[in-house]
């Protein structure tokens, strides 16, 4: 899958200043929830039932991702983010509690 996202992004244009964020999560969700990277909601992680994946552009530098849920919002983690790189946010459960392993 991952190949395929590299296909399709080596035909856009890139500016000096972005990179990517794929982030992948590996369990199904219990209850409504929302993932924002710098405060945007990330739409292709909103299906709570199954595993999902996203890829989103985002400004380089320092990149944080954020659960909301219940008007409450808890940050998972920062990395930094740089020019026409990807990065891979893998997130887990263990036990009530969300991981992410950052790999860039």
């Amino acid at each position: 899958m991952a190949g395929c996202a590299l296909l399709g992004l080596a035909g856009c244009k890139l500016s000096e200043e972005t990179g990517f964020v794929e982030l992948r999560r590996q369990y199904a969700q219990t209850g409504a929830g929302i993932y924002r990277l710098d405060g945007e909601e990330v739409p292709g992680l909103a299906n709570p039932t199954a595993t999902a994946s996203a890829i989103v552009r985002r400004r380089t530098g320092t990149v944080t991702l954020d659960f909301f849920r219940a008007d409450r919002a808890y940050e998972l983690c920062r990395f930094p983010l740089a020019k026409n790189r990807i990065v891979t946010v893998t997130l887990t459960l263990e036990g009530r509690e969300i991981k992410c392993r950052v790999e860039a």
